[in-house]
Order: structure tokens, then C-alpha cells, then sequence
């Protein structure tokens, strides 16, 4: 068949009818191609999954992340691990801490955050996810935002002696 000059020429034929349809196949598979993929496709995408807390003004790294990490909400939805894969999303070295390791009451937890500059960017895009993805039985008591600076600090310490000439050591009792 090799060497038969009808078969040669109909191989050719079928590779260019085919070959438009090979590239768009390549697009059927969007999970591969999620880091590539513009604003307007990742909400299609979100929309079409149902991803219920995602938003669409949120910057296009965590777009990205939501749809990414979709799968893995919607098997822990309603969990800790849920919410601390959304903390994870929203805020830079954030941990979630839960009644008994934050000191609160139950059913409550609160969310420490070292970085300032994401806890004023996507506080609000964070607080609507959480309620979307959290139990309602849960609670968020507090998100404690930890600063550390640098800085000369002075220290000093005295003692004082009192000493008193009219005490007189002699005196019997």
C-alpha cells in the first residue's frame, strides 16, 4: 500500500481535511490550558462547572486558582479543608485556626493573615466565597492580621537604696 499512488494521494487529502479539526480538538481540553486562558474564558469555564463562589471580579490569578482547585471544594465543600483551601486562594500566609487552637467558642474559627497587602485587596471577594463555601454552622469570629517591624528599643533598670541615719541599732527590746 506503501508504494500505491492513489492511496498516497487520498492519505494527503484526508491530512489537510483533517487538520483544522485536529487543532480544535486541542481546545476541547480546557483543564490543560487553564494558566493560558483568557478572563472571559476562565467565567465561561466557572459558569459552566457551577462554581458558586467564584467571582468575577477577582484579579486573574485567583480566578485561575478557583477553577483549578474547583474539584477539590466541591468533594470537601462544607469542611474545614474547603475553607482553608479558599484562605489559601485569597490570602498569603494565611492559617486557619479553629475554636480549640484560637481560643474561641465552637462552631466558631478565625483566620490569621501576615500579609497586609492581600487582606485590604480581597477582603470582601474573600468574605462572599467563605459564606459559599463554609458550613453555616460556622462561623468566622475574627481575621487577626499580624505585623511584624523592626525597630531600636531601650530598656533600662535601676535600684534605688533608702538609707536611714536616725535608726539606731543598739536599742534592746
Amino acid at each position: 500500500m506503501q508504494t500505491d499512488e492513489c492511496i498516497k494521494s487520498l492519505c494527503k487529502s484526508v491530512d489537510e481535511i483533517f487538520k483544522p479539526t485536529a487543532e480544535d480538538l486541542k481546545k476541547l481540553s480546557d483543564w490543560d490550558r487553564i494558566d493560558s486562558m483568557s478572563e472571559s474564558e476562565l467565567d465561561y469555564l466557572a459558569w459552566e462547572c457551577n462554581i458558586t463562589w467564584y467571582d468575577k471580579s477577582a484579579p486573574i490569578a485567583t480566578k485561575r486558582s478557583l477553577v483549578k482547585n474547583s474539584d477539590k471544594i466541591f468533594m470537601t465543600r462544607a469542611t474545614v479543608a474547603a475553607v482553608e483551601e479558599v484562605v489559601a486562594t485569597y490570602f498569603n500566609d494565611a492559617t486557619l485556626l479553629e475554636f480549640w487552637e484560637a481560643g474561641c467558642e465552637p462552631h466558631h474559627f478565625k483566620i490569621e493573615c501576615s500579609d497586609p497587602s492581600t487582606y485590604a485587596d480581597n477582603l470582601q471577594l474573600f468574605l462572599s466565597t467563605l459564606e459559599k463555601v463554609k458550613r453555616k454552622s460556622q462561623w468566622l469570629e475574627s481575621i487577626v492580621l499580624l505585623l511584624m517591624g523592626e525597630g531600636n528599643m531601650y530598656v533600662g533598670a535601676g535600684t534605688s537604696e533608702i538609707l536611714n541615719s536616725s535608726f539606731d541599732c543598739t536599742n534592746e527590746f
